[in-house]
């Protein structure tokens, strides 16, 4: 029973973007990036053979370390870039519209 609970986080995928951050999370295991670390995102479809599967993922993306947080059956999702040189990959049902918000919290224009 205690592996079925710990299934479950990697299976829903929670992520927001505020006035101040985005935040993506597996249960209590993710990130929060503020708008000031935040380079680029844009839409990318799932690069398999960077990560594999599903759940948190470690892998190398445009030529970096990169981190996945991604769920099953989704095929596109967001590449976000922050400033550091950090690459993550979010799982997205509309993904456009999370680079949109993305790029509002950057440029300062609150949340979506």
């Amino acid at each position: 029973l205690p592996i079925l609970g710990v299934a479950r986080w990697f299976v829903a995928l929670d992520v927001s973007v505020t006035s101040e951050s985005l935040r993506f999370r597996f249960g209590p295991f993710g990130r929060t990036l503020g708008a000031s670390a935040l380079r680029a995102a844009r839409v990318r479809s799932y690069p398999w053979i960077a990560f594999g599967g599903w759940g948190w993922r470690l892998g190398r993306l445009d030529g970096g370390a990169a981190q996945a947080y991604r769920v099953p059956f989704l095929r596109d999702g967001v590449a976000v870039t922050t400033v550091e040189g950090r690459t993550y990959y979010i799982s997205s049902r509309t993904p456009a519209r999370l680079v949109e918000a993305i790029e509002r919290l950057q440029h300062g224009a609150g949340a979506a």
